[in-house]
């Protein structure tokens, strides 16, 4: 009877394990997963909102830590001034937040960035000095992009000699980033998954797909 017990005890096992998504497999190893992207636009500015879990404190150096959801918000506002201070009131479901913009060094943007995990459609109030408006934010995303998990999946098959490299005893020895990010190599718009494999700072292997066609628009090996 125990033997039996634990041969059923072991098939769960096996079934729980086989049943875990790309993303759950390596969750231990995954330091970013930037998986939202919502945008929103008016006369005066263009609104995107990033949001997902990372780690914190957030080090490119190939050890994963403990993640925390985070989101950020960037306002390209047209006709103000770079001394303008900028307010916002975010809504996420029931909760609000309220706080300041801060302005970007070099480029006209002013972004803030909160410890929540945005979702959904998304409420944001933008003020200035003689200046208020309201923004409904949504996501970029439609039914026929992949996501994150496939994203991962495809990536792992295109690098599957350097996973392999840098896996010793069942372990993978380097932390995983999966960003859904604005088109990095063209000006033709559109989005893309980025994943990358980083086993240390100065080493990174990483694909970037297209989340419709599912094809590698660019490698990095």
């Amino acid at each position: 009877m125990k033997k039996l017990l634990s041969l059923i005890v072991c098939v769960l096992c096996v079934l729980l394990v086989a049943c875990d998504t790309p993303i759950e497999k390596r969750e231990p190893n995954l330091s970013e997963l930037r998986d939202e992207v919502m945008t929103a636009q008016s006369e005066q500015m263009k609104i995107s909102l990033m949001s997902g879990v990372r780690e914190n404190p957030f080090v490119i150096d190939g050890v994963p830590g403990e993640k925390t959801p985070f989101t950020v918000v960037t306002i390209t506002p047209t006709g103000f001034g770079e001394t303008t201070v900028f307010s916002y009131a975010i809504y996420l479901g029931e909760e609000k937040m309220e706080g300041t913009f801060s302005k970007h060094p070099f480029k006209n943007t002013w972004s803030f960035e909160i410890p929540h995990k945005a979702s959904g459609n998304v409420a944001l109030t933008v003020t200035a000095d003689g200046y208020a408006e309201n923004f409904n934010l949504a996501s970029v995303k439609t039914s026929d992009m992949i996501d994150a998990t496939e994203a991962l999946e495809i990536a792992e098959i295109r690098l599957k000699d350097r996973v392999k490299a840098l896996t010793s005893d069942g372990k993978l020895n380097a932390e995983i980033y999966i960003r859904f990010l604005e088109n990095p190599i063209s000006s033709e718009g559109g989005y893309y998954w980025y994943v990358a494999f980083v086993p240390d700072k100065y080493e990174v292997y990483a694909v970037l797909i297209d989340p419709v066609t599912r094809e590698i628009a660019a490698v990095r090996e």
